[in-house]
């Protein structure tokens, strides 16, 4: 019965920091006084609602391929790593993979999330990340969580730095900005006229 409120509890905290983002000014909310599970779901929340892959097509089959092959986590995650710092990879999706895989990799640095591992964060926000995929339903999610963890063990991705004077164009209609705590997504107005904003910084 306790549990039962505390999950419609966590919905409802979530539903209302989800408004905030959208709404409002993402880098004035205070992220300190949500509790973990809270802040763990409105990230599962804003990656689940995307209305767009996560992981282009283009690089997904060889990212399971890949997860099958290598049975080392660290040699699979450097592939993994390889593959996704592809040109055929929008910016505002290899900035997005970028900074969440960064972060849960820092979770389990820092020891913090009740010391979470690897695995429990995969298997934690997989299903989100690869939700739209057009055939992921054929694949065994068993290797999505892998992919995921693999990512994890070895750091996350890394930001792609312009040489001085060049500009990024993996997608110019995506428009990705950081600020301290927030990664903010923005798309042109005649495609989508909110922006929709998501979590950098946040731990389950």
């Amino acid at each position: 019965m306790h549990a039962h409120i505390d999950r419609d509890s966590n919905c409802e905290k979530s539903d209302a920091l989800s408004g905030r983002l959208l709404e409002g000014d993402p880098a004035a909310v205070d992220f300190e006084q949500y509790e973990l599970s809270v802040l763990a779901d409105t990230l599962r929340g804003y990656l689940q609602d995307l209305p767009c892959t996560i992981i282009p097509d283009a690089v997904y089959s060889e990212l399971v391929y890949s997860a099958q092959e290598i049975q080392s986590m660290e040699d699979c995650g450097q592939q993994l790593k390889r593959i996704l710092d592809s040109p055929s990879i929008p910016q505002a999706n290899h900035q997005l993979l970028v900074h969440l895989t960064r972060h849960l990799s820092k979770v389990i640095q820092s020891g913090g999330a009740a010391q979470a591992s690897p695995r429990l964060l995969a298997l934690a926000y997989s299903e989100a990340i690869f939700k739209h995929n057009r055939i992921s339903a054929d694949v065994n999610p068993e290797h999505h969580v892998k992919i995921l963890e693999a990512l994890i063990m070895v750091g996350g991705l890394v930001e792609i730095q312009a040489a001085p004077g060049t500009v990024l164009t993996r997608n110019p209609v995506w428009n990705v900005a950081k600020t301290n705590r927030v990664l903010r997504v923005k798309r042109p107005k005649r495609r989508l006229s909110n922006q929709i904003r998501g979590l950098e910084r946040t731990v389950v």
